[in-house]
């Protein structure tokens, strides 16, 4: 499979630059390939040809309409490639441990998780059955009872049961010695399970939890089968799943391909032959591959700038474009266990000093909001009016006048020398860098750009191998129980700051436990002052993510988190 694949991607990386640096403003049809020549493969099998046409329909009831009166080009048809574009290589294949979405979205398509976000009621945010048909919960919200329906198989032909399921919920919660579960602190909430039979999963909560339910549809708690990681160990490199496409394999450096799963359990599911994905690691080439028709969609991360969103509008009309505020912060992370960083007046100051304004309309290209510590489109976020208030806040242009006080205070009034960790692979993250570079110098502090691959990247967080480092860190559940137990609590699977409160801890073990959201808010308001004020980590903007992709691509909704709507059951392609 490399050398296929190598060869593949070859062309699309010619090809694309090609495309960047010839094509004009606005695009032309790209013309019909010419016949192979003796010996080559046909040019379909290659991403410099448009996507293959769709193959015969299977057999399959007829597709549901998706809404009364849609004219006949609407409705759903079977057959087809998805085509997709993603900027970096997954550092491993067990989207359970990983936290960047390269992991999630090559696997994605083969799972299923316990219950869904409706991929076709965004932007509301319904909760459906996936892998269980249906649930209940008991009176006072402590017991939560799913229902599994008969016949599920993993895709190595084993019966699913409801005990992989509990063993899924586990190895968050409680994970082996050696994995790392960087969602644990959703899970802490579980009490026990009970399996009564092979179809029936019974939760049992220590209290009521509102973001327990929402906590399984995310998308990133898919169910694993028990057999194979326990036999594996893991599953970095096995992707075995109940989803509606099998995984057929990955290359580093090169792509991923999944295709159709004949046994799925659910019916009519999914329209597509496969999904394909090519590892682009330049921005302007994977652009490029978009609008010449080399791919038909480029995956929501890296997705693409603002600048080529409006190329788009402007003079593509065959593309779409979906734009969207999203859980993602675009943020700062201080190593709070190495000097000069362990100090909270220098950490003060770089918050005071940083140029917000000019962070989101140069950095971003406009593509990011203002916000706090919650995501600022959601009913927990902190008003506006007292968001200016706050430390870092009052002047979004910057201030340097107290930036230089804060850091003479600290002891360094000459500034110091340190280094910046950044992800080589997302413009949305080496630009913000940059400038965070030229604000500091202002500020006395020479900052060296430490480059680094995505692997590489997420190892040096992980293990405290950084001094300052400028990242994304997407909640996908917007709730308090996700961001602050996720982010700054001390056991927090995306700590990267090494930062320890106990009274945070205490606190956010309290808020998680209060029904009522009004005293419930109080509690999450302490937690953000306290973590303000020690500003071990400072959110540059809240991330408005972009979608583009074909219009061909039919039912895909832009969601609010990175990590929903990635299974592709629902999308097919009109040609």
């Amino acid at each position: 499979m490399g050398r296929q694949w190598f060869i593949i991607m070859s062309c699309l990386t010619i090809l694309g630059l090609l495309a960047a640096s010839c094509a004009p403003a606005t695009p032309t049809p790209t013309p019909k390939p010419a016949p192979p020549a003796p010996g080559k493969a046909p040019a379909a099998e290659t991403p410099a040809a448009k996507p293959a046409a769709p193959s015969p329909k299977p057999a399959a009831p007829a597709p549901t309409p998706v809404a009364p009166g849609k004219p006949a080009a609407e409705q759903p048809r079977y057959g087809g490639t998805l085509i997709l574009a993603t900027g970096g290589d997954p550092p491993s294949l067990d989207t359970h441990q990983e936290t960047t979405m390269y992991s999630h979205y090559v696997v994605a398509p083969s799972y299923n998780s316990l219950v869904q976000y409706d991929p076709l009621a965004w932007p509301e945010s319904k909760i459906i059955p996936d892998l269980a048909e249906g649930w209940t919960v008991s009176p006072d919200g402590t017991v939560l009872t799913f229902r599994f329906p008969k016949g599920v198989k993993w895709h190595d032909g084993t019966p699913f049961t409801s005990a992989d399921a509990k063993f899924t919920i586990e190895r968050h919660k409680d994970p082996p010695r050696g994995m790392k579960s960087p969602r644990q602190s959703l899970f802490e909430v579980v009490d026990r399970m009970e399996v009564p039979d092979t179809e029936t999963l019974v939760i049992r909560l220590k209290h009521a939890s509102a973001s327990f339910i929402p906590t399984l549809a995310i998308g990133l708690t898919v169910v694993v089968p028990e057999h194979v990681v326990k036999a594996k160990g893991d599953m970095k490199r096995d992707v075995v799943g109940t989803g509606p496409f099998k995984f057929k394999g990955y290359s580093p450096g090169v792509g991923y391909e999944s295709v159709k799963n004949p046994d799925y359990f659910r019916k009519g599911r999914p329209y597509l032959d496969g999904v394909k994905g090519y590892i682009v690691r330049d921005g302007s080439t994977r652009f490029a591959a978009l609008r010449t028709a080399r791919v038909h969609m480029i995956n929501l991360v890296p997705g693409i700038t603002g600048s080529e969103a409006e190329l788009i509008d402007k003079t593509m009309p065959n593309l779409v474009v979906q734009r969207k505020p999203v859980t993602v912060e675009s943020n700062i992370v201080f190593n709070v266990r190495k000097a000069p960083w362990d100090n909270p007046k220098v950490r003060q100051a770089v918050h005071a000093a940083l140029n917000r304004e000019a962070m989101i309309k140069v950095a971003l290209e406009g593509a990011g909001v203002v916000g706090g510590l919650l995501y600022p489109e959601g009913p927990w976020a902190l008003p506006q009016a007292e968001l200016l208030k706050k430390p870092g806040y009052r002047k979004l242009t910057g201030d340097m006048d107290e930036a230089k006080k804060l850091l003479a205070e600290a002891g360094f009034p000459s500034g110091f020398k340190s280094s910046v960790a950044v992800r080589m692979d997302l413009a949305q993250v080496f630009r913000p860098a940059e400038l965070f570079k030229t604000d500091m110098a202002r500020l006395g502090i020479d900052l060296t750009i430490d480059a680094k691959e995505t692997a590489g990247y997420w190892d040096a967080l992980e293990r405290g191998g950084y001094e300052v480092g400028v990242a994304t860190r997407g909640s996908q559940l917007d709730d308090p129980d996700a961001i602050f137990g996720v982010n700054w609590v001390t056991k927090g699977g995306r700590n990267y700051m090494g930062y320890s409160d106990p009274k945070v801890d205490e606190l956010f073990e309290k808020q998680s436990r209060i029904l009522d959201k009004g005293e419930r808010l109080k509690v999450v308001r302490q937690i953000e002052d306290i973590i303000m004020e020690a500003n071990p980590a400072l959110v540059i903007a809240w991330v408005i993510r972009i979608a583009a992709h074909s219009q061909d691509v039919k039912d895909y909704k832009q969601p609010p988190g990175v990590a929903a709507n990635t299974m592709m059951q629902e999308i097919w392609l009109a040609k």
